[in-house]
């Protein structure tokens, strides 16, 4: 599954490069029927008229073009009223952060694995980067509060 998904993310970069000038400046000129193929080819799933229907509308919105300079700007979008065009820019913005935490828990996994210890489980391994990687904080207050005194016997 992991192999299907890099071929599926990365083997047509040169595709998504049309994509990308899109997302980062919507108000360029550009051929939108050519445009609207390559967002359908991404998506998988949606109807070509749509999202040529969504690009116009949003090549035309004169109040969103005076939002472009804000770094949030597709974060201003409506979902309702761009439904298909807001799906692809979560679904590329979402490359980004994945290559992220794959580089992370490699880093993480290099300097777990050292030659001192080369002899270390998978399972362990797994376990170890489990935590590296986890934002989880117990609640030692709470856990402390749960735990009953050993009274002596005597």
């Amino acid at each position: 599954m992991l192999l299907n998904e890099f071929d599926r993310r990365f083997l047509k970069l040169s595709e998504l490069e049309d994509i990308a000038c899109f997302l980062s400046y919507p108000f360029n000129d550009i051929d939108v029927e050519s445009l609207a193929q390559k967002l359908h080819n991404f998506l998988n799933t949606t109807n070509i008229a749509e999202l040529e229907e969504e690009i116009l509308n949003i090549k035309c919105d004169i109040n969103l073009k005076s939002m472009v300079s804000d770094s949030n700007f597709w974060k201003l979008i409506c979902k309702d009223k761009y439904p298909n065009i807001w799906t692809i820019v979560v679904r590329f913005n979402a490359f980004f952060g994945s290559t992220y935490l794959c580089e992370s828990a490699f880093s993480y996994m290099n300097a777990i694995k050292t030659k001192q210890r080369s002899q270390i489980t998978d399972l362990h391994l797994e376990s170890c980067l489990r935590i590296a990687l986890s934002s989880y904080e117990p609640n030692f207050e709470k856990l402390a509060a749960l735990m009953q005194c050993q009274v002596s016997s005597k």
